[in-house]
């Protein structure tokens, strides 16, 4: 009886999702349960020797902080921050080796409510940044990358789900994964959204060690008059077409892990333009809509309510805004 003969080893490939009707048309093939693309029985080595997989992304980042930014909130990159994403910021090929190892780690369940991909509610996993800044220095430092799913992303950008109109669905969801009142949750974005105001009021140095100390190669960001033009034609391209699975890149039959929205200078256009604090629907408002605009805190009690939050911790409400002047109107009105 003739020896069976041992399947020969697959040369993976590490290939960008922009890449891949390229290395398809060269003999690459996808593994939909190693979610990877090999080289296909039929193809020429050295003809997809340009996708040949790279040494593996270690687990744990150096100067990685797992425990940074434990947990769901709201989470807005200033005005003034370049780093749209891991995604645009990364090497097309370093990208798919951080993006495996990224959903590896996380056992491909959302680090934050803990369930997996679902394709038939449109629900994806999607890397997120977490940044520490040091105010004194002007530095923001990457700290971590943590695994989400669309609808905890969608609670960590609450100003792009407003400029969506998904805000209702995003502030649900903050409430049935955190368990916070609906005072409280309007406090909390309140208070996330008089940070980033803040922090858009100075410019920031970036520190990206954490990925350059793992031998990922960096694509230089934008000029800062750039940037503005960017933001605008993301803006517009949002207000056109809100449905986010008609855009996000990644979203196809092989490949929906990590890809993360290109959505920061879209949302950065959309609050640096003006807007009326009068104009508070229920939606942007305190509970029952009582006119408590998310937008209406003090600077001075944010820091320390979203410390708590970044270290796991349950905050206390910060003191509510007054409300604006044509609910304060009306209930001057009333009370006469």
């Amino acid at each position: 009886m003739a020896a069976q003969r041992s399947p020969t080893p697959r040369q993976w490939l590490d290939v960008a999702f922009s890449e891949k009707e390229q290395a398809k048309a060269l003999g690459a093939r996808w593994d939909p349960a190693q979610k990877r693309w090999f080289a296909g029985p039929r193809a020429e080595p050295e003809l997809l020797e340009r996708w040949a997989a790279r040494p593996e992304v270690p687990e744990l980042l150096p100067g990685e902080d797992r425990t940074f930014g434990t947990g769901l909130f709201v989470d807005l990159v200033p005005q003034t921050g370049f780093f749209s994403n891991v995604r645009s910021a990364v090497a097309a090929g370093d990208w798919e080796r951080l993006r495996r190892m990224i959903l590896g780690r996380a056992g491909r369940r959302c680090e934050v409510c803990g369930r997996g991909e679902d394709r038939a509610v449109s629900r994806w996993l999607e890397a997120h940044e977490r940044w520490e800044f040091d105010d004194r220095a002007g530095v923001q430092a990457l700290r971590r990358l943590i695994l989400l799913c669309t609808e905890c992303h969608e609670v960590t950008h609450y100003g792009l789900a407003e400029v969506r109109g998904r805000s209702g669905a995003a502030l649900a969801h903050l409430r049935a994964v955190t368990g916070l009142s609906a005072v409280d949750a309007q406090a909390h974005i309140a208070a996330a959204f008089a940070v980033w105001r803040e922090r858009s009021t100075r410019s920031w140095r970036l520190d990206l060690a954490m990925l350059t100390d793992a031998g990922l190669t960096l694509t230089p960001p934008p000029a800062p008059d750039a940037r503005a033009r960017i933001a605008e034609t993301e803006l517009a391209r949002l207000r056109a077409d809100p449905d986010p699975s008609r855009w996000v890149p990644g979203r196809d039959d092989t490949d929906h892990g990590t890809d993360d929205v290109d959505d920061v200078d879209a949302l950065n256009a959309f609050f640096a333009a003006d807007t009326d604090p009068d104009d508070c629907g229920a939606e942007d408002c305190g509970a029952g809509g009582a006119g408590v605009s998310v937008r209406a805190i003090s600077f001075d009690d944010a820091p320390a309510y979203l410390e708590h939050l970044l270290h796991g911790q349950h905050p206390p409400s910060p003191a509510p805004a007054p409300p604006p002047p044509s609910v304060r109107r009306r209930r001057e009105r009333h009370e006469r």
